[in-house]
């Protein structure tokens, strides 16, 4: 198994660690469940991803690794309140650290260290 960051998420009725792509359960509710990440790789869907990221890093006043947006429908009512979850990965810790930094410096700082980062930020969609 390799090293994965652990996250804590509500699923049903129990808290559930995330590990990598699979969900292992902790409380009561469904077991065994998997969760598929898809890579956002689309330049429209990236460019609202890297805004939605800056502006909950400033809000949270931290980088941080998961984000919610509002999901996309193509055709019928819009509901907002269901949105799609999106996982952040940062390849490298000194530009998480960057990142970190412009935080403090306000959104313009920080949107241009998230411009000059962005082959380093991925985002995933879980589904």
């Amino acid at each position: 198994m390799g090293n994965y960051p652990v996250k804590i998420a509500i699923q049903g009725s129990g808290a559930c660690i995330v590990l990598g792509w699979k969900i292992a359960e902790v409380g009561g509710g469904r077991k065994g469940l998997m969760e598929e990440r898809v890579r956002i790789t689309d330049s429209e869907k990236l460019t609202l991803l890297y805004e939605r990221f800056r502006d909950v890093c400033l809000v949270e006043k931290e980088v941080w690794k998961e984000i919610f947006m509002p999901r996309d429908v193509a055709h019928g009512p819009v509901r907002t309140n269901i949105q799609d979850r999106y996982e952040v990965e940062i390849d490298d810790p000194q530009i998480e650290d960057a990142l970190e930094t412009n935080i403090t410096l306000g959104a313009a700082a920080l949107w241009a260290a998230v411009q000059e980062y962005r082959e380093h930020i991925r985002f995933y969609r879980m589904r």
